[in-house]
This record gives C-alpha cells, sequence and structure tokens, in this order.
C-alpha cells in the first residue's frame, strides 16, 4: 500500500491545507488603527499587517481603516491570521502585535528601537498626508498660498518645522505637477525659483512656492 502511487491525485498544496484545515470566527471583525483583535477560545489576541520593514503597514491601515474582515485562522497555531472581505475575497495576512513594556526601565533595546522606528514612520506617514491633501487643495485651486495666505507649519515633529515642510513639498511633486507657464513674466518667475543641486548637477523648480507667486 505504502509503496503504491496514484497518479490521477493532486498534490496537496499549503492553501489546501489552509482552506481544510483552518477556521474563521464566528463574526467579522473590524480593522483599526490598532490592528485587529479576534477572541478565540475566551483568549484575546492582537494582530496587524506588516510592511516589508516589519514595522505597522500605514497605508493598508489608511485604506482599510473601520473596514471588517472575515478572518480565518488556524485552531493549533496563531502565528497569523488571513484577512478576507465579506464577500470572501482575501486582502492580508496579518501578524501579532510586538508587546512593548509600558515601563521605560523595563524596555529592551530592542524594544526602545522598535519604538523609535515607529515613531519616525508616523512622522513619514503624516508628511505623505499632507503632502498629498495639499497636492489636491493645489489641483482645485484652494491652497492658501495660491491665494496670498500664510499656511501654518506642521507642529510636533522631531525634525523640525523647517525641515518638515521642505519634506512636504519634495513629497507633493509626486502627486502633481504644475503646468510650465505659457508667458515671458510667469516663465520668468519660475528661473528664480530654481533649486540647483550641487550633489546631482541637477536643477530642480519648486513649483509651489513658484505658483504662489502667479
Amino acid at each position: 500500500y505504502e509503496s503504491s502511487v496514484n497518479e490521477k491525485t493532486h498534490p496537496v498544496s499549503d492553501l489546501d491545507m489552509i482552506n481544510i484545515f483552518w477556521l474563521y470566527t464566528k463574526k467579522p471583525v473590524t480593522y483599526t488603527n490598532s490592528g485587529i483583535r479576534i477572541t478565540v477560545g475566551g483568549e484575546t489576541r492582537d494582530y496587524e499587517v506588516h510592511g516589508n520593514d516589519g514595522l505597522s503597514d500605514r497605508k493598508f491601515q489608511r485604506q482599510h481603516f473601520g473596514r471588517r474582515f472575515k478572518v480565518q485562522y488556524d485552531p493549533a497555531d496563531f502565528k497569523s491570521i488571513r484577512l478576507y472581505t465579506e464577500d470572501g475575497r482575501f486582502i492580508a495576512t496579518a501578524e501579532p502585535k510586538l508587546a512593548i513594556h509600558r515601563a521605560i526601565q523595563d524596555q529592551t533595546e530592542g524594544e526602545r528601537a522598535y519604538i523609535a522606528a515607529e515613531l519616525k514612520a508616523d512622522e513619514e506617514a503624516r508628511i505623505e498626508r499632507q503632502a498629498e491633501a495639499r497636492a489636491i487643495e493645489h489641483e482645485h485651486g484652494t491652497a492658501p498660498e495660491l491665494h496670498g495666505l500664510r499656511r501654518p507649519k506642521m507642529a510636533g515633529m522631531n525634525r523640525g518645522r523647517d525641515a518638515t515642510e521642505r519634506d512636504i513639498e519634495r513629497k507633493m511633486r509626486k502627486y502633481a505637477r504644475l503646468p510650465i507657464p505659457d508667458n515671458g513674466k510667469d516663465v520668468g518667475k519660475m528661473i528664480s525659483q530654481a533649486i540647483y543641486d550641487p550633489q546631482t548637477g541637477e536643477i530642480e523648480f519648486d513649483e509651489y512656492r513658484m505658483a504662489a507667486k502667479l
């Protein structure tokens, strides 16, 4: 029996094993800014979707905040769970959240490094959202600087307000590009906003400051 082979059988894949043995939570679960929490057998477990850097995937969090998922889990091993839309479409795999000691004196070096990385990622996410929002404002002509007003600088950033504004302006370029002026006067204003990068030898135009002067 053990030496016989049925050539008509199909090999069982990892996905087959998941579909055969994994279970679903009784009800869909909401993904929040803290991740997703499930309760199985009276025990509560917290998970979140991670990015390639091992930190919380903030893009996923923005896109799916408040969304309800069907959660599939392995009753014999809770090292990961699978998230599905309520109509059964697979979205992502979530992993357990890292438990951090609340008291600073109890935190390990690795925990402190993880906290610092998370805080930095939070700042980057804030800058990304701000850049995206400002690009939309410029696209629709509602940005305050386009009407002779001064926009307040972002506060609460470790890198400082001026450095934060420079980061926002750089990121805005990937969301929108303003058209090249078609008259000499405005072209002159554009040239006055040219920035020479001595490291690359390239010339960039600060489109958003230039637009504020048009």
